[in-house]
Formats: structure tokens, sequence, C-alpha cells
């Protein structure tokens, strides 16, 4: 079994609890959702906002652990969602036991 560890970039806010519930509903192993202060997407524009200041543009980062073939399933049948995302996979090792239990 490959594990890895999916990342998706976006600045859509509206999706993010969708990409969870999917993610959380396939039974991928784990997800969280980081926010960013500062950066930018596909189209270079550059977004930052002071920390007091929460910004709908600026990007989120999805991460979530499990099996690349399951992942990869879940990513093309829902392809229309996930459209607008840059999307990467990396190996992990996961050394917590009780994670995969």
């Amino acid at each position: 079994m490959e594990l890895v560890l999916l990342r998706i970039y976006s600045s859509r806010e509206e999706h993010i609890k969708d990409y969870l519930d999917i993610l959380r509903r396939e039974g991928i192993y784990t997800g969280a959702v980081l926010q960013g202060i500062a950066g930018f997407g596909k189209g270079r524009e550059f977004h930052a906002e002071d920390i007091e200041v929460l910004s709908y543009e600026l990007p989120a980062v999805l991460e979530a652990v499990g099996e690349r073939e399951k992942l990869l399933k879940i990513l093309e049948n829902n392809s229309e969602l996930f459209k607008e995302c840059y999307i990467t996979f990396e190996k992990v090792k996961i050394y917590e036991d009780s994670l995969l239990s």
C-alpha cells in the first residue's frame, strides 16, 4: 500500500469544507486545512494581508494522507470541483500505527 500526502492549493474559500467532506466520506486517513497569510496562484497575482485581517483571497492548503490510488479516484470523480486547484502528491511513511488501524 503506497501512502501519499495530498496537497490541494486553493483560494476558493467556499469549497474548502466540500474538499474535506469528500475526503472524510471516502475514508481518507487524515485531513487539515492551513490558511496562508500571503501567496500567489496560477495567475501569478500576489495576495497578502496584514496578520490582523483575514482575507478570503488568501491561499488555503488542504493536506490529506491516504492511499495513492484512492486519492486519484476521488480527484477523478470530483474533477469539476478540483479543476481550479493546484494539486501535488508526496510519498509519506506513517510512523503512528494507530492511524492505520
